[in-house]
């Protein structure tokens, strides 16, 4: 596969990641995180918050290749 090919359809997948993951622990968080106490909610999101860069870190290192 080109390096064109590959970057363009990494772009689409971290533009999908970055639109659609905060969307869904927001959704999460809201239906089965509320009824928590505060410091809870806020380890909660503040997890679910870094652990999109994962498959953004393994989807850049894949679209830099030669």
């Amino acid at each position: 596969m080109q390096v064109r090919t590959r970057k363009l359809i990494g772009a689409v997948g971290l533009l999908a990641i970055v639109v659609f993951w905060p969307l869904l622990m927001l959704g999460l968080g809201h239906s089965a995180i509320s009824r928590f106490y505060a410091p809870a909610q806020l380890i909660f999101f503040i997890v679910f918050g870094l652990i999109w860069l994962v498959p953004a870190a393994f989807l850049i290192r894949w679209m830099q290749r030669p």
